[in-house]
């Protein structure tokens, strides 16, 4: 029954018939507890439709006011949203090539005028089974992806919290000593920018992993990826005394990728050497360039994959390593997760001969040449620039101010009075910390921002894993900076952001 908990949400119908008769019968006639009906009666008002929502099913006749209706249904394919979408074109003109070229176009069925509502209804059914049917396996993949990320996520917390710990023990323990005696302050400073450079490293690499889930596709390294991998593996690698070489090419160009997943990918492949090798084992890292792709080669002196194996690795629950009973051990998705990934990149992931003696997977990826970098520009050489700070922690308020000099920073805590200073100075960036507590968050902040009539360019804060960058407007001057961060990478960050605005 519609409504009921666990019940599917209905799917949304589009109906585009300039037809007044007819789009009222085609509408009463396709009336179901399933389905959602709205109809515009143009090509137009059916182009905006499908560009500011998308239906699930789309009925439309070829010949429409304005646009096309095969205008809307080519526009529907090229979406790369990864939604499964049924499309059905009903039309007077039902020649073979009128035909052709609707499927061409990404028609899914063609139903000639006059019809019975009847025939109508039954492929619709048809259309409703297979999004059904394809929102099903979508589910099931989200969660398997889910599961072996919980997985995942569940090695990785004792190295980490092995590794805050012993963080957090230097630290104690010098600010310990330097309150009995004043000669270990010098050595308690160099210790705590140390510590806080090694904390910022475990909590980028925390936050892209953190961030696989999202369709954000980013510049980035791939040596960076390895080293955010192995940063996050480091407990269990070192307690067994296993020994990494990492064999990078000079010079590599970056790559256009989902840092996350890839990351992500990177775990897995080394989680799985890691398991495989014997106490003191090897594994090597090979990152390189051939033609037009990058390679990377996760390798290991390990007992390999058995033969007959091979075939089935990257098969779903299948797992080659056994517990303590003889019995399958681990979910056995990891494989199949990364093979996901790395097509999702266009790119592959197979199993190749080793040259320790191990198991040795090869992730071909495109590549994309890296961008010219921007100069970095010291704030403190441009006199008269000022940037508003809108921050409510009192210790990085004080900092970033210090940072950047009290001649050119304004400091607020409340984003009222910050958007209001805004309104009547022009700043020439504001650096905003989306956690702010008070009448407005960081996001209202930066909403009211935008509305200015000369919106500054802003610079996100937070010390968030992710945040929803679907939030920030597009074309906007506005990036993100994650906390913890060094005042280098504070100041190239603002730097780069006042660059791109000349």
């Amino acid at each position: 029954m519609p409504g009921h908990r666990g019940s599917p949400p209905p799917l949304r119908l589009l109906v585009a018939e300039d037809d007044h008769l007819l789009r009222e019968i085609l509408i009463e006639g396709l009336a179901a507890d399933n389905l959602q009906i709205d109809s515009v009666a143009d090509g137009d008002h059916l182009l905006a439709t499908v560009t500011k929502c998308p239906p699930d099913l789309l009925i439309t006749d070829i010949d429409l006011p304005g646009h096309g209706g095969l205008d809307a249904v080519e526009f529907l394919r090229s979406l790369e949203d990864g939604v499964t979408r049924h499309v059905m074109v009903v039309s007077a003109r039902a020649g073979l090539e009128t035909r052709l070229e609707a499927f061409a176009r990404g028609t899914d069925d063609f139903v000639a005028k006059p019809f019975s509502i009847e025939e109508l209804r039954a492929r619709i059914a048809v259309g409703l089974r297979r999004l059904r049917t394809s929102q099903e396996l979508e589910r099931s993949r989200e969660m398997m992806i889910r599961s072996e990320k919980m997985a995942t996520i569940g090695a990785l917390a004792a190295g980490v919290a092995h590794e805050f710990n012993n963080i957090m023990s230097g630290i104690a323990g010098f600010a310990q000593l330097a309150r009995k005696d004043e000669k270990h302050r010098d050595r308690l400073v160099e210790i705590a920018l140390e510590q806080a450079q090694r904390c910022q490293r475990i909590t980028s690499s925390l936050c892209t992993f953190a961030g696989s889930a999202s369709r954000r596709v980013s510049r980035g390294s791939l040596p960076d990826i390895v080293d955010a991998a192995l940063c996050l593996l480091s407990k269990p690698i070192s307690e067994r005394q296993i020994t990494v070489e990492r064999l990078f090419d000079g010079h590599l160009p970056a790559v256009e990728v989902n840092l996350g997943q890839i990351q992500q990918l990177m775990v897995h492949l080394l989680l799985n050497a890691q398991q495989a090798v014997p106490q003191n084992g090897h594994i090597e890292i090979r990152v390189g360039q051939v033609e037009d792709r990058m390679v990377i080669e996760v390798d290991d002196d390990g007992p390999g994959i058995e033969a007959g194996d091979e075939v089935r690795i990257f098969d779903p629950f299948f797992s080659t390593r056994l517990g303590g009973d003889g019995e399958p051990e681990g979910s056995g998705l990891g494989l199949t997760f990364s093979l996901n990934v790395v097509e999702s990149h266009r790119g592959t992931l197979t199993l190749v001969p080793s040259r320790l003696g191990g198991a040795c997977f090869r992730v071909t990826l495109p590549l994309v040449a890296a961008s010219p970098s921007i100069a970095t520009e010291v704030i403190g050489d441009s006199p008269g620039r000022e940037i508003v700070v809108v921050e409510d922690d009192s210790l990085v308020q004080e900092v970033v101010r210090e940072a950047l000099g009290s001649d050119h920073a304004s400091c607020f805590r409340s984003g009222p009075e910050a958007v209001a200073h805004c309104r009547e100075r022009k700043p020439d960036a504001v650096l905003l910390d989306l956690g702010l507590e008070g009448p407005w968050d960081g996001w209202r902040v930066l909403e009211e921002l935008r509305r200015l009539d000369s919106p500054p360019p802003v610079l996100l804060m937070t010390g968030q894993i992710d945040i929803d960058t679907t939030r920030v407007p597009l074309g906007s001057r506005v990036s993100v900076l994650y906390k913890p961060f060094g005042l280098v990478e504070l100041e190239r960050s603002l730097s780069n952001l006042l660059a791109g605005t000349r």
